[in-house]
């Protein structure tokens, strides 16, 4: 595949000097005085000459898994090896695994048996054991995980509830897990492990009026905060609270226009960066700043889809659906909150979002499915650098 690089007029792109972890990349405007201030203490300035489109090497190529998979959803075992999930047309969920952490060699497909509708949610316990998570036919929410950290898998069991979309998981600061979905009645539903590794409790309701469009994370404190996009357009969210243990009110992140499903991570400061789709088609992120939450800023183009992920540096990488169906890439070339680079594909045709996810051996890896219906990937060719 061959990069190309575009420009918005939201942004400002410069060249990859020097290698692929160039100095400055997008200007956003718009950021605060405190953020601008320590962007440019942290950050070189580029020369005159790199005023340029960004620029990598050509894309890695894309490899095939095989497999007939839908909404397919990477995770990561406790020793670093990658894996993916996804349902195949009878609902099953099927999954295929990295065989080392370092080498892009991968198992068959296999069988995990069940039946869910929708997207899968994954997360290591405590313990280190993957546990999946999805809705059944008949609306509960059901898990099924490893009998031992990096092991084979247990039999499916029913944590009851009724779910109206696929659900979404965070761990909490001890270890156990929660699980959010959208309720029938359009309220959000949480129900979280009452031990680490354990039982778990009852579900319980946090109110609200959310759609089925939900992302949760923890922050650096270990507290969940948990995203959704609400009937009105408005971007909601809820989170845990210090004091209490229990949670927030609901807060509003502003003005209107947030479409599909919000994607949510931890910058290298630990403040919580969140991306949505906005109604102009374009790429809108929002940032945590000291005093709650800093300004909207777009990253322009017209895409669908978003994933966020961190790289091994903590620089944050966001991967989108272009118009043309391939995967295309923004990320942060050296850390500095008020400048991102210009978008850049990657190449590739595929349906649905992309999913991606840091492996072991500290390179992103994204991967999707294809026209064709089977699963491909696509990796750095080093940590932090090059596709």
């Amino acid at each position: 595949m061959v990069s190309r690089s575009v420009g918005f007029t939201v942004v400002m792109a410069l060249s990859c000097v020097g290698g692929c972890d160039p100095a400055d990349g997008v200007e956003v405007q718009d950021m605060s005085g405190e953020d601008v201030a320590a962007a440019e203490a942290a950050v070189e300035e580029a020369p005159a000459e790199a005023l340029a489109a960004e620029a990598r090497p050509a894309a890695s190529d894309w490899v095939t898994l095989g497999g007939s998979v839908i909404d397919p959803v990477a995770a990561r075992h406790e020793d670093g090896r990658l894996a993916v999930f996804g349902r195949a047309g009878d609902g099953a969920l099927w999954h295929i695994w990295q065989s080392t952490p370092y080498q892009d060699e991968w198992s068959g497909w296999f069988s995990l048996g069940g039946a869910v509708t929708g997207r899968v949610a994954a997360e290591l316990e405590e313990d280190g054991r993957l546990a999946v998570f999805g809705r059944g036919p008949d609306g509960a929410l059901w898990q099924i995980g490893q009998t031992a950290p990096n092991g084979g898998w247990g039999g499916w069991r029913s944590l009851g509830g009724t779910i109206a979309g696929p659900p979404v998981v965070a761990p909490n600061q001890d270890g156990r897990l929660s699980v959010f979905a959208t309720g029938p009645d359009g309220a959000l539903w949480h129900i979280r492990q009452a031990v680490p590794n354990g039982k778990w409790g009852q579900w319980e309701s946090l109110g609200g009026a959310v759609t089925r469009d939900l992302a949760a994370v923890t922050n650096k404190d270990g507290l969940i905060f948990v995203f959704t996009r609400g009937p009105d357009g408005l971007l909601r969210f809820i989170g845990q609270e210090v004091t209490t243990g229990g949670w927030s009110d609901w807060g509003s992140l502003g003005p209107g226009g947030a479409v599909g499903r919000p994607t949510v991570a931890r910058d290298r400061t630990g403040r919580l960066v969140v991306f949505v789709r906005g109604t102009d088609g374009a790429l809108w992120y929002i940032r945590q700043d000291p005093k709650g939450w800093g300004p909207w800023t777009s990253l322009g183009a017209d895409v669908r889809d978003p994933q966020v992920v961190a790289n091994w540096d903590g620089r944050l990488e966001v991967f989108v659906r272009g118009l043309d169906g391939g995967l295309w890439h923004a990320w942060q070339p050296k850390y500095n909150p008020a400048r991102w680079t210009g978008w850049t594909a990657l190449g590739g045709s595929f349906v649905g979002a992309p999913t991606a996810v840091l492996g072991g051996d500290g390179r992103l890896a994204a991967f999707v499915r294809g026209d064709d219906g089977t699963l491909w990937y696509v990796a750095q060719n080093a940590p932090g650098c090059c596709w």
